[in-house]
């Protein structure tokens, strides 16, 4: 049996991440470039956040003790000062169809009820329909264009 753990990361885990995400094919990863994947920039990316969360999706084997990065999401912008956080996520490509994803947003919805935050936002690029129908699919609604990049700014409320 395997089992899906919810973790913050810290530097520490740069390596794994800057691999993940690097070990990516091109075309699996073109509509995601929130950060430059190599390990130094993942490692002042996560060294320095304060207010901003990254959150490693873990998968663990029986032992509990056993456990594989398979992804992660990330709650930004608090940083910047901005009041609502911007979430982003990645699950690696043999992950990708069972469900993770949308755990995750389920796992921000409950850290930014927790946490008092009032909304969620995200960008996602016009041509990524995938990703558009699932967090549709959970109650996210069009904010606004980014006419430069293509991205549409969704946001959802939490109640």
């Amino acid at each position: 049996m395997n089992y899906i753990n919810f973790r913050l990361l810290n530097a520490s885990d740069a390596q794994n991440l800057s691999n993940l995400l690097l070990n990516s094919s091109s075309e699996y990863v073109k509509y995601f470039h929130p950060f430059d994947f190599q390990l130094l920039s993942i490692q002042k990316i996560l060294d320095s956040a304060i207010n901003d969360n990254f959150f490693g999706i873990e998968v663990k084997d029986n032992s509990l003790t056993n456990s594989k990065l398979i992804g992660f999401y990330m709650l930004r912008g608090m940083d910047e000062g901005y009041t609502e956080p911007m979430y982003g996520v990645f699950i690696d490509q043999q992950w990708q169809g069972k469900g993770i994803a949308k755990l995750s947003l389920y796992h921000a919805e409950c850290f930014c009820k927790i946490n008092l935050y009032k909304r969620i936002l995200l960008k996602v690029h016009h041509n990524n329909y995938r990703a558009q129908q699932l967090y549709e699919s959970i109650g996210f609604q069009f904010l606004r264009e980014e006419p430069n990049i293509g991205n549409l700014v969704l946001y959802k409320d939490i109640h």
